[in-house]
């Protein structure tokens, strides 16, 4: 599959691995299954004029999100790959990127997130402070908001903080000094983060 072009197979063949990773046991090909589709992420695409297919750059996006958000078992590949072409300096893949988080965090669970909790943060975070697009913006402070309810329904031990407790220690950490100092310029993005 890998190399493949034309956009009418990749449907089909994102849809197929759909149905694998839903209704087939495949623990032996995790990491195989995850490949060959990744290596489409984020999908570069832009239909030819007269395109009689009529299959759109979109269509493909939301196939593939479909496929890296089907299964937790993707989760300790996905989010390392999500978190790189996060800091892409392409806007599409940024968006794709948050969106897709957006879309794995409640199948993967907070039992997969935690150990990119910080990683994720700061990558949320470049994304709210820095990208100065008003579409980032709003995808990361939707992944966040997500990341921080997919963290709420976890459950914990006794004694140790809840692992959205530590989300947002992070959070608090990074946005005190802004609120500190109304007249700071970073104040309206911590208001979004704190919003989220």
């Amino acid at each position: 599959m890998e190399g493949e072009k034309d956009p009418r197979n990749l449907i089909i063949v994102f849809q197929s691995i759909l149905v694998i990773i839903q209704q087939l046991p495949f623990d032996l090909f995790v990491e195989e299954l995850f490949e060959v589709t990744a290596c489409y992420f984020p999908i570069d695409f832009t239909p030819p004029p007269n395109d009689p297919f009529g299959i759109s750059r979109e269509e493909l996006v939301l196939a593939l999100r479909k496929v890296l958000s089907g299964t937790s078992k993707f989760s300790e590949f996905c989010l390392p790959l999500l978190l790189d072409k996060l800091s892409s300096d392409l806007t599409s893949a940024k968006l794709d990127s948050l969106r897709t988080l957006t879309a794995c965090c409640p199948v993967y669970g907070a039992a997969n997130l935690k150990v990119y909790l910080e990683p994720l943060w700061y990558g949320i975070r470049r994304e709210v402070y820095q990208s100065g697009e008003d579409e980032v913006e709003e995808a990361a402070c939707e992944s966040l908001t997500c990341l921080a309810r997919t963290l709420s329904r976890s459950t914990t031990q006794s004694g140790e903080d809840s692992l959205l407790e530590v989300l947002f220690d992070l959070i608090m950490k990074d946005c005190l000094r802004y609120i500190k100092e109304p007249e700071h310029r970073l104040m309206a993005q911590t208001s979004k983060v704190l919003l989220a």
